[in-house]
């Protein structure tokens, strides 16, 4: 598990082995770069009311920060089993444990 910074660019990258898992600007660690992100959005247009929601895969964090923004109401429960995953995404891409 790799996390690059791209100064020049303003890019934090994620990488597991040989692929780029997740993107944000450094300058907004709330950011996302890949558009599936911002379909976890459309759930509230079919329930108003979200309470809690169960998330499996930490990836780079791209959705529960997004969550944590906009949904602070929401009780996001994220399932990881890669403690490195955990603890690397943590530390570089601003991912609270709560």
């Amino acid at each position: 598990i790799k996390v690059i910074d791209h100064i020049d660019k303003g890019i934090r990258q994620l990488a597991f082995d040989v692929s780029w898992e997740s993107k944000q600007l450094i300058s907004d660690p709330y950011s996302g770069f890949f558009e599936y992100t911002d379909f976890y959005h459309l759930s509230h247009l079919y329930k108003k009311d979200i309470k809690k929601a169960l998330l499996i895969g930490l990836g780079g964090a791209s959705i529960p920060k997004s969550f944590e923004r906009y949904f602070p109401d929401v009780e996001l429960t994220v399932v990881e089993i890669d403690p490195i995953a955990r603890r690397k995404v943590g530390i570089h891409l601003h991912a609270a444990e709560r």
